[in-house]
């Protein structure tokens, strides 16, 4: 691993760890405790990497991928009720009730297409570039 390498890291690490105090999603180990908006926000995150979405809130919303925040208007969880089980078997933590990580991968198929693909599961999500303004987790 190079110098650079390994300061490009620490800088994203800075991010992700600045971004769990407002419920954001990134590469940490660890979730937080109640996110605050209904969205996840992972700016360290490319496309095809793994990818932990919190989904406390929801999963309407994905921020800053590709520069871009992203929103489907048929989430598998709106962040209100049990979650389904086809989301709880990609849980990080499977014992998780508040603030469940569900693990998986997003591409972008399309210009306007952003897939994000529940890890050991059929499901899919699809999500479309927005502009709308992203509300707070009620």
């Amino acid at each position: 691993m190079t110098k650079s390498s390994r300061v490009l890291g620490l800088v994203l690490m800075a991010v992700v760890v600045a971004a769990c105090d407002t419920g954001s999603a990134g590469p940490s180990t660890t979730p937080p405790a109640a996110p605050s908006t209904s969205t996840t926000t992972n700016t360290a995150a490319s496309v095809g990497d793994p990818y932990r979405f919190f989904i406390h809130c929801g999963m309407r919303y994905i921020q800053n991928i590709d520069g871009r925040n992203w929103e489907t208007t048929e989430p598998p969880y709106d962040g209100v009720g049990p979650f389904p089980d086809e989301l709880r078997q990609a849980f990080l933590d499977p014992d998780e009730a508040v603030s469940p990580v569900v693990l998986g991968s997003i591409e972008i198929t399309a210009d306007d297409t952003l897939v994000f693909r529940v890890r050991n599961s059929d499901l899919t999500v699809t999500y479309r570039p927005t502009t709308a303004t992203i509300p707070p987790c009620a």
